[in-house]
């Protein structure tokens, strides 16, 4: 009973730390990784070496692991989008890639987006006028940058945000792409974008789904939902694998998602009900005063969106992507960034001021001898003597002292 009290209270640590250390920032994944392993001695070659499984949680049955570890942290608060999602995540998403080439190139598209508005307009079609992969594909290229049908087809659709068109506003994508944008603004002007397409958006996932356009095969194979958009264009969803082992192994380590049914849960998850904790993951668990910041602020969530008919295949109620990501609600610097710092402090008080008395007593220079004298009994009894402890040498019984 001892060794599981004390596993349950490593296992709440060890996840509150992970969830105070990548809200302050994502890319402490390798200090939350080195922290948490425990040495173990290697008595066959008398070296001392990282144990793959944490001891801590062998009591426990969870398969905390640094290889697991990562995907704890893909989970844990602020999960970021195909846009904003940190690099430790799973690294650049092709949706981001496409719009840094878009942002961080020195062509001007300014006059070739005004030259496709003319056309547009010409044409006679939709009043507000839209753009099309095709059309986007033409105006990038006509401004000296080439575009692949899938960079055009994941920036319509980043823009269009599952309205269900298969296009773009014209204003909108207008305003993203042929905005001059300086150099080195270019993190700063995707901060205002929010889209998920591969990375899921419950356990943070980066490659948990796979969207191809017009797809060569007509019927959908294993794992894959097409919907039909407005414009006729097809978009086929595949669902990977692993993304369902990702969510028994979270469930395991005590992270449980509201997809699995009851007896699922019981099933696979070791942990009595006091050490589990809901997906999504939510800052507020990790601190212990969140009442100064609004509960949004904290989680991210926003209104349920409610203009994803056509994708009514891909999305059921449980697993709706949101209006805007938790990346984008923690800010650079915001205030739920600043509480999990506040909380770091407060935990690790104690061991600093252990770190600081450790690195003194090695590194520091030793004090010098205090000045020592001695009164005789005179010089006690005379008035006016000083009030501070003296120091009084009498010699031994019949010597002759000194």
């Amino acid at each position: 009973m001892a060794a599981e009290a004390g596993a349950a209270a490593a296992l709440r640590y060890w996840r509150r730390i992970g969830g105070l250390l990548k809200a302050v920032d994502g890319g402490l994944l390798g200090d939350w990784v080195e922290w948490s392993q425990l040495g173990g001695n290697d008595s066959a070659a008398g070296v001392t070496r990282a144990s793959d499984v944490f001891e801590w949680a062998q009591p426990l049955k969870a398969p905390a692991s640094p290889a697991n570890a990562t995907a704890v942290w893909c989970a844990l608060a602020p999960r970021g989008c195909d846009v904003s999602r940190h690099p430790s995540c799973g690294g650049v998403s092709a949706l981001r890639a496409s719009l840094v080439k878009v942002l961080g190139s020195s062509c001007d598209l300014a006059s070739a987006f005004e030259r496709l508005r003319k056309r547009l307009a010409a044409s006679g079609g939709d009043v507000p006028p839209t753009v099309t992969a095709l059309d986007l594909r033409r105006c990038c290229h006509e401004g000296g940058l080439a575009l692949s049908r899938e960079e055009a087809r994941q920036l319509i659709d980043c823009v269009d945000a599952y309205s269900g068109y298969g296009t773009a506003p014209f204003d909108e994508i207008s305003a993203l792409l042929a905005t001059p944008v300086r150099p080195g603004g270019v993190r700063r002007a995707l901060r205002r974008l929010t889209h998920f397409e591969a990375t899921c958006p419950e356990t943070g996932m980066p490659n948990a789904f796979r969207v191809t356009a017009s797809p060569a095969r007509v019927r959908a194979g294993p794992c894959e939902v097409d919907v039909t958009l407005a414009n006729g264009e097809v978009r086929r969803r595949w669902t990977n694998p692993e993304r369902t082992a990702r969510i028994e192994l979270l469930c395991r380590i005590g992270m449980v998602s509201k997809s699995l049914a009851h007896h699922d849960i019981e099933t696979l998850c070791p942990l009595p009900h006091d050490l589990r904790c809901a997906l999504p993951h939510d800052l507020a668990s990790e601190l212990p005063d969140s009442r100064s910041i609004s509960a949004a602020a904290l989680s991210g969530t926003s209104e349920p969106r409610s203009d994803l008919a056509a994708y009514s295949a891909w999305f059921s109620a449980s697993d709706v992507p949101p209006a805007s990501s938790q990346a984008e609600a923690f800010g650079v610097w915001g205030a739920p960034r600043r509480a999990a710092l506040d909380a770091l402090l407060a935990v690790s008080d104690n061991a600093r001021k252990e770190a600081r008395l450790r690195l003194a007593l090695a590194r520091g220079t030793p004090p010098a001898a205090p000045d020592l004298w001695a009164a005789g009994p005179d010089e006690l009894r005379a008035e006016g003597a000083p009030s501070d402890a003296l120091l009084s040498r009498l010699p031994p019984p019949g010597g002759a002292g000194g």
